[in-house]
C-alpha cells in the first residue's frame, strides 16, 4: 500500500448509518433543551414559593408624631 492509500481511509460504517445519527443527535438536543427549560421554570416557581413563604415583617414605627413631642 502506498502512503496515499493508508491516509485517506473512509470512516467505518455505511453512509446510511451516519445519516441515522443526525436525527438522533437532533432529538437528543431537543430533549436537552426541553429539560433545561422545564428545570428553569421549576426553579423560578420554587424561588417565588420561597419568597411568598417568608413571613411579613411587622410595620411598627419606632417614633410616631403623637409621642415625639412628649419625650422632651
Amino acid at each position: 500500500m502506498s502512503h496515499a492509500e493508508t491516509t485517506h481511509q473512509t470512516p467505518p460504517g455505511s453512509p446510511s448509518a451516519r445519516a441515522t445519527g443526525l436525527p438522533r443527535r437532533a432529538l437528543a438536543a431537543a430533549l436537552t433543551m426541553v429539560a433545561a427549560a422545564a428545570l428553569a421554570v421549576a426553579a423560578a416557581f420554587g424561588v417565588v414559593a420561597l419568597l411568598e413563604a417568608t413571613p411579613d415583617q411587622p410595620n411598627t414605627p419606632l417614633i410616631t408624631y403623637e409621642n415625639a413631642g412628649q419625650e422632651r
